[in-house]
């Protein structure tokens, strides 16, 4: 009888590391926007408490300079923010390229299972092929020495 073996085996192997870092890539991108939306969040949050600030100031009377200086703060902060959100895109964009990357890896996976499956039952066929051969030559054979004694 001889063994199986599976001459994809290798490829399979690579297919499934593959996998595996693709999926530590992502998570990992992951992390990363969800670190990136905390800090867009406390942004937007920062942005809303300046412009509280200012509407209370005007009320309160403020001099146009301190008008002045937090809107260029305020300016400073809304292209902060901006940044980040661009930032988030960018991250977001990778997550969906790693997604399609992984789900195509993840299909050739499969396919290669399913090939080393199919493969595996056609050995497990020829082996039993084989097996009833031998059986039928040791029948033949008994048949035939009791023919002869």
């Amino acid at each position: 009888m001889k063994k199986f073996s599976f001459k994809l085996a290798k490829v399979a192997e690579t297919k499934t590391i593959q996998v595996k870092q693709k999926s530590l890539e992502l998570a990992e991108m992951l992390r990363s926007l969800e670190s990136e939306e905390m800090e867009f969040n406390r942004m937007s949050n920062e942005l809303e408490i300046l412009h509280e600030e200012v509407l209370q100031q005007s009320v309160n009377g403020c001099s146009a300079k301190e008008l002045r200086d937090y809107q260029r703060y305020i300016n400073k902060v809304s292209a902060e923010i901006r940044d980040q959100k661009n930032s988030m895109d960018k991250i977001q964009d990778k997550i969906e390229e790693l997604q399609v990357g992984l789900m195509e890896l993840s299909k050739e996976k499969e396919v290669l299972e399913k090939l080393r499956e199919k493969r595996y039952l056609k050995h497990l066929k020829e082996q039993i092929r084989e097996e009833q051969k031998m059986l039928d030559e040791m029948t033949l054979i008994t048949k035939g020495i009791k023919n002869l004694l």
